[in-house]
């Protein structure tokens, strides 16, 4: 996107004078940003041909013509909460007791103690056993507070249309939470029978059906501050041995053109910029011995600063290890998972292991198995790029009839967050990098967001308000 900002003849109502300056910026950029707030440079002169965001926002000082800010806010949306009342026994008007229909009303008890009225009921010729029909009242109003009082009055109508009180009783949006059940039994009370001898109630109200159907978004988890974590792993064994440079070629300008399509993306939900990346499947120069798992940088933590020193520790890495006969990728998976569930817990990190296969079949796939069935609790997805994938798919099928073969959720297979994806399939020769990049990064991320769904709901992690930044 791009802004641009104007002065204003003040001389002449309404003329749009110069162009101050403008700035580009994507729009992952600003939702993925802390607050949905940017502080953009504005330029003299702006590129939209820029190949990433660091050029598009190093503004020469020539060319600086101060800041703007740019903030999105989400519409919001509806998340009501489906109730249900029935009565038992309510207090009979008995002169016109087959005329009379009996309604309740539902009032918010304000900070001031004034009542503001969020729902009136239809009325029903019952005085026994009244079961109203089901509604919905919007959760912003029903539990701005989640102790908010609510007074809940049940009335009658007379054949005069006459209005009278029958009895009421107050109760919250976290007791009605709980649900059907003898918490959510009221007795009715009517301030001017209560001082009367043997006086108890005028009937009794029930809850009988209770519902809250919020549906927590995609965009409502990273505007609450999720992050995304882009993990890399590459296999180096043989399949690239360096006797098949035709081989390793293909799969460096493969390596090249995902990293920065998916990265690119993934970039901007991640106030970090750092990628973990490792490698497996070779010996590396400190041993020459088969190494299961190195870090790709080959320092003591595995975190590359952007995308650019990604690249730079895979090309060092190519350049110096030696091809091993297998690479094991259960040990990066278990390895990424317990990273995963150390820091997601709470639902502020989510992660995505982008695995680099060189193989057509996965070595050790009854250890490969048990990997994902363990992971079951752990906010990640896994994807396999290669251009050898086909024979990989056989194990996802596997996955899939097993899980079916499996009792109960608490050893159910997570295969549904495993992909599988054949770049033979995605690359065209006759087109960009760039176009290639593209249409990796929309085929390997397209289910992240229904993953990350998923596992929140599953694990009822409900998105935070959003982060809000005060001037």
């Amino acid at each position: 996107m791009k802004i641009r900002d104007f002065s204003i003849d003040t001389s002449h109502k309404n003329t749009i004078g110069n162009v101050i300056g403008s700035s580009i910026f994507k729009l992952d950029e600003l939702i993925g940003a802390f607050g949905t707030q940017l502080q953009l440079p504005l330029s003299a002169k702006t590129s939209a041909t820029a190949t990433s965001i660091s050029q598009l926002h190093a503004v020469p000082q020539e060319l600086y013509c101060g800041w703007i800010l740019v903030s999105a806010r989400l519409p919001e949306k509806p998340a009501p909460v489906i109730l249900q009342f029935s009565g038992k026994n309510l207090q009979k008007k008995d002169k016109f007791f087959d005329e009379t229909s009996v309604f309740f009303a539902i009032h918010k008890i304000e900070n001031d103690k004034t009542k503001t009225e969020l729902y009136r009921s239809e009325g029903i010729r019952d005085h026994s056993h009244p079961i109203w029909r089901p509604f919905n009242l919007h959760l912003r109003k029903i539990a701005d507070n989640r102790n908010r009082l609510l007074e809940v009055s049940v009335m009658y109508r007379d054949e005069m249309n006459k209005i009278g009180l029958i009895g009421s009783f107050l109760t919250t949006y976290a007791k009605m939470k709980y649900g059907p059940g003898e918490e959510n039994v009221y007795n009715l009370i009517n301030p001017k029978k209560k001082s009367k001898k043997k006086y108890l109630k005028s009937g009794t109200m029930e809850l009988i059906k209770f519902s809250d159907v919020s549906f927590y978004s995609f965009l409502d988890y990273i505007t609450s501050g999720t992050q995304l974590h882009l993990v890399i792993a590459v296999d180096f064994s043989t399949n690239l041995s360096v006797n098949k440079l035709n081989d390793t070629h293909t799969f460096d300008n493969d390596f090249d053109c995902a990293i920065k399509g998916i990265a690119g993306i993934i970039r901007d939900y991640n106030s970090s910029k750092m990628f973990p990346a490792f490698g497996l499947g070779a010996k590396i120069p400190s041993a020459l011995n088969n190494s299961k798992v190195f870090h790709l940088n080959f320092e003591s933590k595995p975190y590359c600063r952007g995308i650019d020193r990604v690249l730079e520790a895979y090309k060092n890495a190519r350049r110096k290890v030696m091809p091993s006969d297998r690479a094991e990728y259960s040990l990066v998976v278990n390895a990424v998972a317990k990273m995963a569930q150390n820091e997601g817990k709470l639902g502020l990190h989510y992660f995505l292991l982008l695995i680099f296969a060189s193989s057509s079949s996965i070595v050790n796939s009854e250890k490969m198995m048990d990997t994902v069935r363990n992971m079951t609790k752990a906010p990640i997805s896994i994807i396999f790029l290669g251009r050898k994938v086909t024979e990989l798919n056989t194990f996802h099928n596997t996955t899939g009839a097993k899980k079916s073969e499996l009792p109960g959720d608490d050893v159910s297979l997570n295969s549904d967050f495993v992909e599988f994806i054949d770049l033979n399939s995605i690359m065209i020769h006759e087109t960009t990098p760039k176009q290639n990049a593209k249409r990796i990064a929309e085929r390997a991320l397209r289910n992240v967001p229904w993953h990350l769904i998923t596992y929140m709901h599953k694990n009822n992690i409900a998105a935070k308000p959003p982060i809000q930044v005060h001037q």
